[in-house]
Order: C-alpha cells, then structure tokens, then sequence
C-alpha cells in the first residue's frame, strides 16, 4: 500500500482530524483510516491489516514516548529540547547495528542468537514520516500551502 508512505495523502488524512486531537493519534487516525480504506480492496484479510496495526500502533507509540508533551493538532508548538534529543535516540537505536527491533539472547557455538523484525525498516520510515508531521509547525504548514496555491496558479496558466 504505497499510499501509506506517500506524506501528502497521510498528512491529507492527518490534517481532517479533529482540531484538539493529540497530534500522534491524529496521525495514527490517519494510517488506520488509509488501511481500513484500501486494505481490503488491496486484498489483506482481517487478520493481516491487524498485523499491519501492531506495526503502525507500535510506531505510535514510539512516537508519543519522545513527544510526552503530547502536542495537540491545531496549537502552534514545536518539540522542547529533550524531545528532539530522545528522538535522536530512538533515530540511534534503530540503525542496523544496535537496532531496538533487533533482541539478541546470547551466542550458541560461537554464533549469535538474535531475533530481528522484519518490519524494522518500515518503522523507521514510519517514524520520520510520523515525526516529520506532529513536529511540524503552524507557520511551516502555512507557508507550504500557500507554495502549493502559487504552484497551482502558474500551472493553470500552461493549460
């Protein structure tokens, strides 16, 4: 489902939420909206959207455990200090190296026993997709639009 990477259609989702809504659960409203959708034209079952949940819910959470201001969709607000460093944390510990989607339980003749998530690499674009729109600012958001309604204009004039 492409449509879940693809930051204009989530933030499109995103930004029809409710104003006073927490701005991570808006932008996991966002993504269950998109799979509930899509998912099962695109032929997933019950059983594997719920999968896919447990990684969007799980991405989610991650998020709001750097963001525990708990900013709100609609307020003008950007990330404290220690947010923007507990998210460079999360960003550190989701390389490849030391990933926390990765459990490693000892070694067993000589090799490494570990355990990694094959989502791993979907939750790392989830999360910057995620942060990129709860931390951004009403100013930034504005400033976009209006370039898009510019944009729009000039091209109306080659048609």
């Amino acid at each position: 489902m492409p449509e879940v990477f693809d930051p204009a259609v989530v933030r499109e989702r995103y930004l029809s939420t409710a104003s006073g809504t927490p701005r991570v659960e808006a932008w996991r409203l966002a993504l269950e909206g998109l799979l509930a959708d899509l998912g099962p034209s695109r032929g997933l079952d019950r059983d594997q959207l719920a999968q896919v949940r447990a990684g969007t819910d799980s991405v989610a959470a991650l998020l709001d455990s750097v963001l525990w201001s708990s900013p709100l969709l609609g307020t003008d607000w950007e990330p404290s200090e220690p947010e923007l460093s507990a998210r460079a944390d999360a960003l550190a510990r989701m390389d490849d190296e030391s990933s926390i989607f990765t459990r490693y339980y000892g070694d067993f003749e000589g090799k490494r026993v570990e355990n990694h998530c094959p989502g791993a690499q979907v939750a790392r674009q989830l999360f910057a997709q995620g942060w990129g729109m709860v931390a951004e600012r009403l100013e930034e958001r504005a400033t976009r639009k209006e370039e898009r309604t510019e944009g729009q204009g000039r091209n109306r004039g080659l048609l």
